[in-house]
């Protein structure tokens, strides 16, 4: 069996398992001893896994925008006071960046694999600045996380990216894990805290992990304060509520469909 090295340690990782990708294709499972990310070996099946961008079983694809719309809101708003431009790295349809607009926040999207349905003329200008970056359900989709955040990081002047990926339990998942996707094919990396740890600590970032699928990295300095919000549950929802509270007048969609009709 060829050897495959870690793409954030860089030493050889272990193999662990097989497993039936797409119901046609065994796959072999490599583990770094050292961050204990997990990944396929080279994933030479996902022209089939990517017949079309999104899989006909990710039904949580609109509850998961939705939902991301309101854990992101409070995070912007405790480190940046919602100030700034942001852009969502393999945004998809655009319908996060359309929901983060809704609510007053100068979102934009990009992606090169998916069309852009819901924020279709909110894209990236060139040379632009993000204040963060947001990767929602793409970490586990890399063959190599830490060349996609130099190119990120260096094309959008910006060490400040929020993203969502499940993370590894302390002991090796079952192959009934349902976050492997085996009938789909599409996840090939799955991580530790400790190798999102290791890839902060690449760039000389922080790395929080906030809650649940939820994470934090970032060359901002986080103050104890923030830290104790972001990382409590309970103070984390009371802050979010009080952030609604205060910015549900804000809106850019009215204001969005001016400026459209005056560019036609």
């Amino acid at each position: 069996m060829s050897n495959k090295v870690c793409p954030i340690d860089s030493v050889e990782m272990e193999y662990k398992f097989s497993a039936r990708m797409l119901s046609k294709h065994d796959v072999a499972f490599f583990q770094c001893p050292c961050c204990s990310l997990l990944q396929t070996e080279e994933p030479y099946w996902l022209k089939d896994a990517y017949v079309q961008a999104y899989t006909d079983m990710d039904t949580g694809l609109a509850a998961r925008n939705f939902f991301n719309r309101f854990r992101v809101e409070p995070v912007l708003n405790l480190l940046f006071k919602c100030q700034g431009e942001y852009l969502d790295v393999g945004g998809g349809y655009g319908l996060f960046t359309r929901l983060m607009r809704d609510i007053g926040i100068s979102c934009f999207s990009t992606d090169k694999y998916c069309e852009n349905f819901f924020a279709r003329t909110f894209n990236p200008r060139p040379n632009f600045k993000a204040t963060a970056l947001f990767a929602f359900e793409v970490f586990e989709h890399l063959p190599d996380p830490v060349t996609f955040l130099v190119d990120n990081f260096s094309k959008y002047h910006c060490k400040t990216i929020i993203f969502s990926t499940e993370t590894l339990p302390e002991h090796m998942p079952s192959k009934e894990w349902p976050y492997y996707g085996f009938p789909h094919g599409q996840h090939i990396t799955f991580y530790s805290s400790d190798s999102l740890r290791q890839l902060a600590a690449h760039f000389g970032c922080t790395y929080l992990h906030l809650f649940s699928d939820f994470h934090f990295i970032s060359d901002r300095n986080v103050t104890f304060i923030e830290r104790l919000i972001l990382r409590s549950r309970p103070l984390f929802l009371l802050y979010a509520a009080l952030v609604r509270i205060k910015r549900w007048r804000l809106s850019f969609t009215h204001s969005d469909a001016s400026l459209l009709t005056e560019g036609t």
